[in-house]
């Protein structure tokens, strides 16, 4: 029996100069869910090495809005995200391996865990 539950998914698709990140947000329950964003950043996109260590934030160094959002997901309902990084690391390019993507959603939702999605890719 699958769980119903607010899902959260990250896939990479990399080439030569950059890998993009495709992130799903799922309301797989029979309820609407409101979430609470408490700027204009929604995610954020944590690149580890294959130390563990992050070479990639994609916060750092941006500015959000400072505004309260409420966003409602009805059941069933899915929204996409995009986002790029051109596999540099303060204005180097990284070093070939297998890297580690994590995403967490930054809303917050009453009786909702964090979501938080992972997905591995590989630097050439």
């Amino acid at each position: 029996m699958e769980i119903k539950e607010v899902k959260l998914s990250v896939h990479a698709w990399e080439n030569s100069e950059s890998v993009k990140f495709i992130i799903t947000l799922l309301n797989n329950t029979d309820s609407e869910k409101i979430f609470i964003f408490r700027t204009g950043q929604q995610y954020d996109i944590h690149v580890l090495n294959p130390e563990g260590k992050e070479v990639y934030r994609y916060s750092k160094d941006r500015f959000f809005t400072q505004a309260i959002e409420y966003v409602n997901f009805a059941p069933g309902e899915a929204r996409k995200w995009e986002g790029t990084w051109d596999y540099k690391c303060d204005g180097k390019r990284v070093e070939p391996g297998e890297y580690i993507v994590l995403v967490n959603l930054v809303g917050k939702e009453e009786g909702v865990k964090t979501p938080i999605a992972k997905d591995m890719f590989t630097v050439s």
